[in-house]
């Protein structure tokens, strides 16, 4: 089954995209149109009404179209760089509460946790124990940033967070150019400068965000994110769901009794072999004349089974024989109640 965060990751480096194309073309338009209108002098001084959600406002025509040409597409791929990166290290860090939902295995480490006594009997009353764990690993990798994360991943998930095909230096630099856009406004920084020097960076001088380094980008994080998704589920794969088959027969109100039977199976790995997997239980009594559904979940097996008096203690004998035969294990019921029954 797939991660959740996954998904989500997946629809915004997806519109991410969509929206750069767009916005690029509009920009494109406004550049040409602009620039033939302000062939004529007098069209200098000019302005043109944007409309937005709530109100509309008038801009210069000669800013607009000029800056349409470099100043805009740089600061918006400066700006989806920022929102790419962000949505790919949230990708990771709920990835993990994710995990968290179906194993222990991960946060079962030998990392010390501090906390008053007080703390650690609310934690127990609420049985919140987990929950702290969890939080507490996430809000580290939140603050750490990608080396953080990747510590986690390497060290309790066994999961790098790039795949074979990738270099980390590559992943790493796109997660620095963010950093680098987010704090220093753009510039490069000497850490930077010396750490990635084939990027040609100087001191102090604006990092660009191509075309083609923004494409590249989102091509890298989401084979990233895929990579990581395929890694995780194989290694802490969802739960089982519930199955169910139906049965030959509808609910009758002339039937004597209805209940929900459940016991653990294991020999039989269907829904459909529960269905067959008895004899007759009598005469012209058999199996599906009783079971109205039947649903599986993993080893788990639940039946919805009406019939006569006969017809319900011939069933539970044979729910008996299986126990007693190994089969099934662990086998409990209830009585449904209805109306006038």
């Amino acid at each position: 089954m797939h991660l959740r965060a996954y998904r989500t990751f997946d629809k915004v480096a997806r519109r991410i995209q969509l929206l750069y194309e767009v916005t690029i073309h509009s920009y494109g338009v406004m550049y040409e149109a602009g620039r033939q209108k302000l062939r004529d002098k007098k069209a200098l001084g000019e302005s043109i009404d944007i409309e937005l959600e709530s109100r509309t406002v008038k801009r210069p025509l000669k800013i607009l179209a000029f800056h349409s040409r470099d100043v805009y597409p740089h600061m918006l791929r400066a700006n989806l760089l920022v929102r790419l990166v962000t949505a790919f290290e949230v990708f990771l860090v709920d990835a993990v509460e994710e995990v968290a939902e179906r194993s222990d295995t991960p946060f079962e480490i030998d990392a010390r946790v501090e906390m008053s006594q007080r703390q650690f009997l609310a934690l127990g009353k609420q049985q919140l124990v987990k929950d702290y764990v969890v939080r507490r690993t996430t809000r580290q990798m939140t603050s750490g940033g990608l080396d953080e994360i990747r510590k986690f991943y390497t060290k309790c998930l066994g999961v790098d967070v790039h795949p074979p095909t990738l270099t980390l230096t590559e992943l790493q630099e796109i997660h620095e150019r963010r950093h680098i856009h987010v704090h220093r406004a753009g510039y490069a920084d000497e850490q930077y400068v010396h750490k990635y020097p084939a990027t040609g960076a100087k001191i102090d001088q604006v990092l660009p965000v191509a075309e083609t380094y923004l494409l590249r980008a989102i091509e890298v994080l989401s084979q990233s994110a895929e990579h990581v998704h395929q890694a995780v589920t194989a290694k802490y794969p969802a739960p089982p769901i519930w199955t169910y088959l139906d049965g030959s027969q509808s609910i009758a109100a002339t039937v004597d009794q209805l209940m929900v039977v459940s016991a653990t199976v294991a020999n039989f790995q269907s829904a459909a072999s529960l269905l067959n997997l008895t004899a007759p239980l009598k005469g012209t009594h058999t199996i599906t004349s009783v079971v109205v559904w039947v649903g599986t979940r993993g080893g788990e097996v639940r039946w919805l089974v009406g019939g006569s008096t006969e017809e319900m203690t011939l069933f539970f004998r044979l729910l008996s024989a299986r126990e007693h035969g190994g089969d099934i294990s662990n086998v409990d019921y209830f009585k449904v109640k209805r109306d006038g029954a």
